[in-house]
């Protein structure tokens, strides 16, 4: 068995982490190479054995599909908190993994990430290290967050990222469907250049370009899509690096095909999250199953909890659940005959997706208040009878009933 460590420095680019089939060994952390308008130290630093390949998911890395997973925040100011907050539900839109944020001193049941922010030697340098891959994750470490000259865009793609890893993810430079041919001479030289790297033989310098840069993973132990060059998995490398003129560029987005494989690795089986949100801006709750529709409205941020889960599309015992708006207020019921197609200024706004009507084992009430004051006037719904019980005077709001029934998280 051998350690390897790699730290690659790249400009413009997310903050990426180590593959590895065992625990990762952090060391050599303190090098920067300033390229373009900011660098990026990119660390992969890892203990693995000799034939150790990585893939877009590492199939003997993931989690349990449906199972908890405790963040703990060890630190960090409120805006970092809830850059992961929000991170942690958009990955949630596509994997079937319940993400839960605990408090750092709170034991439970379940398998823990500790997240932590340091300073970072430079103001333009940010650096994302997760230790562990998919379940053996432990802890993700960033650096450089406090600069302010790193766009917010960014940090967020950084963490989510990093989450990746936590899922099991890899870089997709490595994946068995990659067209990229290596010019490891090219690489060779660029790496030599670095100073980290002097007390290195050549052959253990090539050695660890090898294993971290150049070799793909194998098919057999890969699930991998197309090769996706706007894959969140995605880095800079300069068409120098290949003989075929191919280069790599960061994306700070999850792509189409990382949202269609995630959800393949963590099925949702025609079930899909239910979110709530509050709207400052309208002092009004929302509610919505489509995380696009979040992310394209800007209210990604603005995501209170995951009520829980509703159906795709009808299954036995269930119905439509029927989304109206006034221009304020969201409404939601099963029953088409409240509305109909609109009235009393609410319109139409099509099936939100599938619920029950009525109690089932394993399913989870939605209780549904209204406000009449006269600057509220909104409605409110809730899988928690305590927040509001039969109804309390703060805003007027007063219980109507058991709206419908969901599936837990």
């Amino acid at each position: 068995m051998k350690t390897k460590s790699l730290i690659l420095g790249f400009a413009g680019l997310l903050s990426l982490s180590s593959c590895q089939k065992e625990e990762v060994t952090l060391q050599n952390e303190d090098f920067t190479q300033s390229i373009g308008s900011y660098s990026h130290l990119d660390l992969i630093d890892s203990t693995l054995t000799d034939n150790g390949l990585r893939a877009a998911f590492e199939k003997d890395y993931l989690w349990q599909n449906g199972q908890t997973v405790g963040i703990k925040i060890a630190n960090g100011t409120d805006t970092y908190k809830k850059l992961v907050k929000e991170a942690l539900f958009e990955w949630m839109a596509y994997v079937n993994i319940n993400f839960r944020i605990v408090s750092n001193d709170q034991s439970v049941s379940y398998p823990c990430i500790t997240i932590s922010f340091e300073n970072g030697p430079s103001p333009y340098e940010l650096r994302g290290t997760t230790r562990g891959l998919g379940k053996n994750a432990t802890s993700i470490r960033f650096v450089g967050f406090e600069s302010n000259k790193i766009s917010k865009e960014v940090k967020y793609g950084t963490i989510l990222h990093e989450l990746g890893h936590a899922l099991g993810m890899v870089h997709e430079h490595q994946s068995p469907n990659s067209p990229i041919s290596w010019n490891a001479n090219a690489i060779f030289k660029d790496y030599r250049k670095m100073a980290i790297y002097n007390s290195l033989s050549d052959n253990e310098l090539r050695n660890i370009i090898a294993v971290n840069v150049t070799e793909k993973y194998l098919t057999s132990e890969v699930s991998a899509t197309s090769y996706d060059e706007n894959s969140l998995m995605m880095y800079d490398f300069p068409s120098s690096w290949t003989t075929n003129g191919k280069s790599g560029h960061s994306n700070f987005n999850l792509s189409t095909l990382d949202k269609s494989k995630a959800s393949q690795m963590y099925p949702y089986n025609g079930t899909k999250r239910f979110y709530r949100c509050y709207l400052n801006g309208m002092r009004a709750h929302f509610y919505t199953a489509n995380f696009a529709e979040l992310k394209d409205q800007n209210y990604t941020q603005d995501i209170e909890s995951t009520m829980g889960k509703i159906h795709d599309s009808q299954v036995s015992g269930t119905t439509k659940l029927h989304r109206y708006f006034n221009g304020r207020d969201h409404f939601y019921t099963t029953d088409y005959n409240e509305l109909g197609a609109g009235k009393y200024g609410y319109k139409y706004e099509g099936c939100a997706g599938y619920v029950y009507t009525s109690a089932k084992t394993g399913l989870i009430p939605v209780y549904r208040y209204y406000s009449t004051y006269s600057d509220n006037n909104t409605h409110f719904y809730t899988t928690n009878f305590n927040e509001l019980g039969y109804g309390k005077e703060k805003n007027g709001f007063k219980y109507e009933r058991i709206a419908f029934y969901i599936l837990p998280n």
